[in-house]
């Protein structure tokens, strides 16, 4: 009977599967849907159920043919250029990026990720950025420079565990010689020979071995001592 009062136009509506939906409630929700869209760039799956639309992410893709279908709400393509053009700022600028603050609230890290996927700038073959995390970008300016960062530190910690080992070393052998020097004096000279002889045979004590306990230790405390220095030299990240 709907169907037939709808063809003779005595009713201005349309039939969704079972039910019945007035044009003027059609034309009222497409309208605050378009106008929410425009204005904000996105718009989330659970406003349209609540308008009572079947399939709102179908529905949308269809309204809005360039938008981006993500888990939580469907975005504007010029929220992903936008973000785009931030990463090749980053990328000037040899330094990193958090894309977060750049989207709608709605979306969650895992919808940052397919962001990202989208983004032409992280589609070169020479990209000069990388993604840490799901949402993050860092330049690989700003890698090379930490890197650097590094070597020199280790550079400088192995060079003063050489002078350090060199000057222990030197000490121990000066020990040694004064102690062999005071026998020589105190003992007969022939067993005082044989004694320094045996001495310098005698093989130094092995080192003790760390077990996988005291590797984990060591991780930790390479690993704290890292991030300390990565916010020293980049204290805004």
């Amino acid at each position: 009977m709907l169907s037939e009062l709808i063809k003779q136009g005595r009713l201005n509506g349309e039939l969704q599967g079972k039910t019945y939906v007035p044009a003027v409630f059609e034309k009222n929700r497409r309208q605050f849907v378009d106008n929410f869209f425009k204005q904000n760039g996105y718009i989330s799956y659970e406003t349209l159920s609540r308008l009572e639309f079947s399939g709102p992410k179908k529905y949308l893709q269809t309204l809005y043919s360039d938008g981006l279908a993500l888990d939580s709400c469907f975005i504007s393509r010029h929220i992903v250029e936008s973000v785009d053009a931030s990463i090749l700022d980053t990328v000037q600028s040899n330094g990193w990026l958090d894309v977060m603050p750049l989207l709608p609230p709605p979306l969650s890290t895992s919808d940052a990720a397919v962001v990202l996927g989208e983004c032409s700038e992280l589609k070169k073959k020479d990209t000069q950025a990388t993604v840490l995390g799901e949402s993050f970008i860092a330049s690989h300016g700003l890698l090379t420079r930490v890197l650097k960062l590094f070597e020199d530190h280790i550079t400088e910690q192995a060079q003063a565990a050489t002078a350090k080992k060199e000057l222990e070393q030197q000490q121990t052998n000066n020990t040694n010689a004064e102690n062999v020097q005071k026998e020589e004096q105190t003992e007969d000279p022939q067993e005082g020979k044989k004694g320094a002889r045996r001495k310098q045979k005698e093989a130094p004590p092995a080192a003790s071995k760390k077990g996988a306990k005291g590797k984990a230790n060591n991780n930790v405390t390479v690993k704290n001592e890292n991030l300390e220095l990565l916010k020293k030299w980049i204290p805004d990240a």
